[in-house]
């Protein structure tokens, strides 16, 4: 069920609020507007009803009787790290949200796509595009081995050691990978770039593996159960040299991944979309997996966009006219 704030009655059924033909001239005290407290205030998801496709491969979905609008989240599987060292963080998967009508009845093809796996020694792979809808999100690009430039992807992978530009991103989708750092002997790859912001350059400040970009946040609306607590499309952090010193990119909030201390990166979260971090470990290292991605459908059996719902009792009113 609804779980209601409490707020004072005096606003709705004092003032003669309605309901059913009969006015309202006692209460009790659990009175809230479902669009406002919903939307505004992040306590409980803005549907009552929401529809996750988790799992990779192909699905389909059914509009079930009643239903004529949903909100839809796509987010592609992130980009895999970099193997090696001084390596990028891949970038995130492609993230899109829309609101689409509908048709009782209807059946659409979903596609969740997997996330793109950390190789060893060279740069992560690119993610799987998800579907739905025919709303088609991108992969997230890999983060890029130690001489490259990174991935083009949903949100573009970090960009080696060497690489002077991080991957690019597809439009509406993402974010660009961050740049590598090149110092001889030493150096970092940069971030992998998230939904909601750019990776970050290697090295922007000390020597650092670039932080990658965070993703955004959407519990308002399907609930935090799903996701990294309702965050998607976070990207991979970027590593350093092995013989340098240990400081990582961290993972963007999304479910990105950070950079590895060692030989076996670290993969982006299950079904955020997240990029997978960066190993540190020259010839034998393993980039992170990214994470695989999602399909949210989320839709209400209630008018939640300007309803007030308050817990009343009611009682007829002798000196009002019905």
């Amino acid at each position: 069920g609804l779980s209601m704030a409490s707020t004072s009655i005096s606003e709705q059924a004092m003032t003669g609020y309605e309901k059913g033909g009969e006015k309202a001239v006692s209460a009790a005290n659990s009175c809230v507007d479902i669009g406002v407290s919903r939307v505004k205030s992040g306590e409980m998801p803005y549907h009552d009803t929401v529809v996750a496709f988790t799992e990779v491969g192909e699905h389909t979905w059914t509009v079930p009787a009643g239903v004529t609008e949903v909100d839809v989240l796509v987010v592609g599987g992130g980009g895999g790290g970099a193997g090696g060292d001084v390596g990028g963080g891949g970038g995130a998967g492609g993230l899109i949200f829309e609101n689409i009508y509908v048709n009782e009845g209807e059946s659409f093809p979903i596609v969740v796509g997997n996330g793109g796996p950390g190789l060893a020694n060279e740069g992560g792979a690119n993610g799987e595009n998800s579907s739905a809808f025919n709303l088609v999100s991108i992969g997230g690009g890999g983060g890029a081995y130690y001489p490259y430039s990174g991935n083009y992807g949903g949100s573009g992978g970090g960009a080696g050691r060497e690489g002077t530009i991080g991957g690019s991103s597809e439009a509406g989708q993402g974010n660009d990978g961050g740049r590598g750092y090149y110092v001889v002997g030493y150096g970092a790859g940069g971030g992998g770039g998230g939904a909601g912001g750019k990776g970050r350059d290697a090295g922007e400040t000390i020597e650092k593996g670039g932080d990658g970009g965070d993703g955004l946040y959407f519990g308002n609306i399907f609930g935090e159960n799903y996701g990294e607590n309702g965050w998607f499309a976070g990207g991979g952090g970027g590593n350093t040299h092995r013989s340098g010193s240990y400081n990582p990119g961290i993972g963007g909030i999304g479910g990105g991944a950070d950079g590895s201390s060692g030989a076996v990166g670290i993969s982006g979260i299950v079904n955020t979309g997240g990029g997978g971090g960066a190993s540190r470990a020259a010839e034998t290292g393993i980039g992170g997996n990214g994470g695989s991605g999602i399909v949210l459908i989320g839709y209400s059996n209630i008018n939640l966009y300007d309803d007030v719902y308050c817990n009343l009792s009611f009682s007829k009113d002798p000196n009002y006219s019905y």
